[in-house]
């Protein structure tokens, strides 16, 4: 996923949701989530179905188990009575939906340290090709120096000659020995 992507992940109503649920597993009111995420009127309303479908399952489980359950990534952990958005009644969210938000949490983490491994891996890529660039220059620079070396004329002077004698001549000496 591109950078974008991530990006609006993190600003999406689902995730901020989610987020403040995890954040607050001892529960929270609609008024209390409401007001710490500032929502906008069409965010507002989609919480609200949230909160009440949650309400609606656990009044719903009270008089049939087997009753129609409402999506939501909420349960009610209050009393049945009253009205959903009534203070007293606590929401926490579904162990679904917390299992959801640990995969993305999870995902987020791997997904940063993939993109460190990534520089990480360019940067060693840079680094062996500029290795690779010197060795070659050096070498390079190495024959010219033999070369030169080489191809230069050599002067050998009386005394160097009388050395080279003189050690062939020890050397005679001791392996006939």
């Amino acid at each position: 996923m591109s950078d974008d992507v991530f990006n609006r992940l993190e600003k999406d109503l689902y995730i901020k949701l989610l987020d403040y649920g995890f954040k607050n597993p001892q529960g929270f009111n609609f008024k209390t989530i409401k007001e710490y995420l500032k929502l906008n009127e069409y965010d507002e309303r989609i919480l609200e179905i949230n909160i009440e479908n949650a309400f609606i399952n656990t009044r719903n489980r009270d008089v049939d188990s087997k009753a129609a359950v409402q999506e939501t990534i909420f349960l009610c952990l209050a009393d049945r009575q009253g009205r959903h958005f009534d203070e007293g009644k606590k929401y926490v969210l579904t162990l679904e939906a917390r299992g959801k938000y640990i995969d993305y949490l999870e995902l987020t983490e791997a997904r940063k340290f993939s993109q460190k491994a990534s520089l990480d891996a360019k940067r060693a890529i840079n680094i062996a090709k500029w290795a690779l660039i010197v060795s070659i220059i050096i070498a390079f620079i190495s024959i010219i120096f033999s070369l030169i070396q080489i191809l230069r004329p050599i002067k050998i002077d009386k005394s160097q000659f009388n050395q080279v004698i003189e050690y062939l001549d020890n050397g005679m000496e001791n392996a006939t020995k």
